[in-house]
């Protein structure tokens, strides 16, 4: 595409490549159109957001491009100057593989910068934006790290950020998500990594196997047929269904937990109740959502969490507002 520039307003700036990856329920999609959004208020006219994902439901790895720029875009970015990531988990040698050197990582993480150094030459921004959005009550993590954004990477401000935040209509009580976004940004630490090297070129693994009648199909598509029942996507999770046994009814005639989970997680047993099998629960809510008797509580994390019933109480329903 070569070095053109994009204007902004009669200043001039480089195009930026901007790639988000996060967890399906994060709010990575709406976090890249949310940020060119922003954009727009500030000035710039030439942008394309563009998302990524599969067929999993919430918890699944989704990732979204974010090009800013004067030319059209149709592809897949590959090698951004940006890398948001909202999950810590998915930090890796893949998920940073094709940054550029001198690249901006932010990361959804409580740990600090000088942790994250071993991924190369890179500036490193981390904030708990989870904690932040628990902190305000809200159910994503978008909008508090991009507060994280504004303050690394200088392409948005805060104002245009709030502005781009109030015009969304996904994102419910923007007040809060524009707190969230101010804290994010006050609390987030950089720091330049000191390794010059950088993290080895990741190549994706090649399936050797094939069949030979199969050859001439092979040139236009790959099927790979394997057991699924080894990968535990338990750890995709944000947030973890917790049971109330108290308040749960063992329902047996069509429990609407069982019924309703795509994980096929709920497991009902005929003098226990119901059990959640955690690896692989991937934390969708539904089974919380469908429960009549608000049995089911979605608490922050991937380990089991004491609950005390009158937590339940304060559970918000959306249908009752």
């Amino acid at each position: 595409m070569g070095e053109k520039w994009a204007r902004n307003g009669g200043k001039e700036m480089k195009p930026k490549r901007i790639r988000f990856h996060g967890r399906g329920g994060q709010g990575t999609v709406i976090a890249s159109i949310l940020l060119g959004k922003a954009l727009l208020a500030k000035g710039i006219k030439a942008m394309l957001s563009m998302p990524w994902f599969g067929v999993e439901r919430r918890g699944a790895p989704v990732s979204a491009f974010l090009y800013i720029g004067t030319t059209s875009a149709r592809y897949a970015i590959t090698k951004p100057d940006f890398l948001v990531i909202l999950h810590p988990a998915l930090v890796s040698p893949e998920v940073v593989q094709g940054l550029k050197k001198n690249g901006v990582i932010v990361i959804n993480t409580d740990k600090r910068p000088e942790d994250f150094f071993y991924l190369g030459p890179f500036i490193i921004a981390t904030v708990n934006a989870e904690q932040i959005a628990i902190d305000y009550g809200i159910p994503a993590v978008n909008t508090a790290i991009l507060g994280a954004v504004a303050k690394s990477s200088g392409v948005i401000s805060l104002e245009n950020l709030a502005e781009a935040i109030i015009k969304i209509e996904e994102i419910p009580k923007p007040e809060r998500n524009i707190a969230a976004a101010k804290e994010a940004f006050s609390q987030t630490v950089i720091a330049r990594s000191t390794i010059n090297a950088k993290i080895a070129e990741v190549q994706p693994k090649q399936n050797k196997e094939y069949d030979p009648n199969l050859l001439e199909m092979t040139k236009f598509i790959t099927i790979t047929l394997t057991d699924t029942s080894d990968v535990y996507t338990g750890c995709w999770r944000v947030n973890r269904p917790v049971i109330d046994k108290a308040l749960c009814k063992k329902c047996k005639n069509n429990p609407r937990c069982e019924l309703f989970c795509p994980d096929m997680a709920v497991i009902i047993k005929n003098d226990c109740g119901v059990e959640i099998d955690y690896k692989y629960c991937k934390g969708c809510g539904i089974c919380a959502k469908e429960c009549p008797f608000k049995a089911i509580l979605m608490v922050p994390g991937t380990e089991a969490a004491e609950i005390k019933n009158s937590d339940f109480g304060a559970v918000e329903d959306d249908n009752e507002k």
